[in-house]
């Protein structure tokens, strides 16, 4: 393994911002199709949306694997002698920036509203029935789905367990050993989703734990559980790694080594859906799930290696590219937030989503077909587009939006804008709730 070779220049590699824009694109593209299209067209033995359903289900192991290499190429690109602990506070206010932004944006006002009584039956409820704890009396509010473990928190605990990982290496001094550590977590993660899967089949919870913390690894409400999904984060992370210490992904020498890899991938996950399934079922009465569950993920993981080939090799003579579609790539977060407050009610309760759940079926059918979607599917990233190009602008907007309400955040940094959101949440659910009891 190639030792950390300090970088010369700070500069953001094409590819990796071109591969989030495409990332993020396709993610708005297929959740809007999938929420507006009308069900009738939702037909997977149809080839157009078999061929869709393929990519929208390759769209979070992408951006998640991209994310990783993202994170772990700026925490090494300084070199493994020197100890960055400004870039691991770093990352650490990231991780509590998307834990923040994953459970703020899980407060829905209707639901609140819903679950709320009079100002009596509530103070009768909270000492009573839960005896003075704001937290069972929080969760009778806001509902079990507020603790949902999806996409967000996903990315924020494979971070997380990155930076574990970077301190354990610089604490047993072994520094070079950062790619085999992720490599073996990563391969950790992809082995312990079966387990997983097979214990929930037979249990509700892990014992000893709350069911917050049974989100994360399965449950009811786990959408993007640790395992396998973090495992996208960490194998991304362990590219990102290598292209530190001196993996030039640009050559033809590394698109060899990518193509390798990802041609690898491949042929595990055949072993491992035909090949095993047919020695286990000798031997046992059928076969079982183990492997199986275990061979989408190489396929996954390797078809965002071929992506992010193809994107290299169509930017690698770039000396420039377009501003916009680097700045859709860098603003993925505020993107996705955005999109779940539009398309989802995410906070506001009210969305896109509503029009179809509340409209009549029969007045909204003309306007699902599926042409007529993809048209405005591509309204909808238009907007998004707009959005990123017009980041910096907005952001100040939203700077004096905030002074305004004596919010006054003094940086830009991430967490001090998620502490002036939170301000402004709490006001606009005091405002929900005078409203809603006139």
């Amino acid at each position: 393994m190639a030792e950390l070779k300090p970088k010369q220049s700070a500069e953001r590699l094409f590819f990796i911002d071109v591969t989030r824009s495409i990332s993020i694109l396709l993610m708005l593209e297929g959740h809007f199709i999938v929420m507006w299209l009308d069900q009738q067209f939702k037909d997977k033995d149809e080839w157009a949306y078999s061929i869709f359903s393929g990519i929208r289900g390759n769209t979070a192991p992408l951006f998640l694997t991209i994310t990783g290499v993202v994170f772990m190429y700026l925490l090494e690109r300084k070199g493994s002698e020197i100890y960055n602990s400004e870039r691991v506070k770093k990352g650490l206010v990231r991780v509590a920036t998307l834990l923040g932004w994953a459970y703020l944006v899980q407060i829905n006002f209707r639901t609140i509203a819903k679950n709320t009584g009079t100002w009596d039956e509530e103070w009768t409820a909270f000492t009573h029935e839960f005896h003075y704890n704001p937290f069972s009396y929080f969760t009778h509010l806001v509902g079990d789905r507020f603790y949902t473990f999806h996409i967000l928190h996903c990315i924020a605990i494979g971070l997380l367990l990155t930076i574990c990982i970077y301190y354990f290496a610089h604490f047993i001094k072994k520094m070079h050993y950062v790619p085999h550590l992720l490599f073996g977590a990563a391969v950790s993660c992809i082995f312990m989703q079966p387990v997983m899967v097979q214990y929930y089949d037979t249990n509700t919870h892990l014992p000893y734990l709350p069911n917050v913390l049974n989100n994360f690894f399965g449950g009811e409400h786990s959408v993007f559980g640790v395992f396998p999904f973090c495992g996208y984060v960490l194998g991304g992370a362990f590219i990102g790694s290598l292209i530190a210490r001196g993996f030039d992904a640009t050559t033809r020498k590394g698109l060899q080594k990518l193509l390798i890899a990802a041609v690898a991938l491949i042929v595990i996950q055949a072993l491992f859906r035909f090949s095993f399934d047919a020695v286990l079922s000798y031997f046992m009465d059928k076969p079982i799930r183990f492997f199986r569950l275990m061979d989408s993920f190489f396929l996954r993981f390797s078809l965002s290696l071929v992506l992010v080939m193809g994107v290299i090799l169509a930017t690698r003579n770039k000396t420039s590219i377009n501003r916009t579609l680097l700045a859709v790539g860098q603003n993925t977060l505020p993107i996705f937030i955005l999109h779940l407050l539009v398309l989802y009610g995410a906070v506001s309760g009210f969305g896109l989503d509503t029009i179809v759940t509340t409209v009549h079926a029969q007045e909204l059918e003309p306007y699902r077909q599926p042409w007529i979607t993809i048209g405005f599917a591509l309204v909808f990233i238009g907007i998004f587009v707009v959005f990123a190009s017009k980041i910096d602008a907005l952001t100040e907007l939203y700077r004096k939006f905030c002074n305004t309400l004596f919010l006054r955040p003094k940086s830009n940094l991430p967490l001090t804008n998620l502490k002036a959101m939170s301000g402004m949440l709490v006001v606009g659910f005091i405002l929900y709730q005078l409203i809603s009891r006139i």
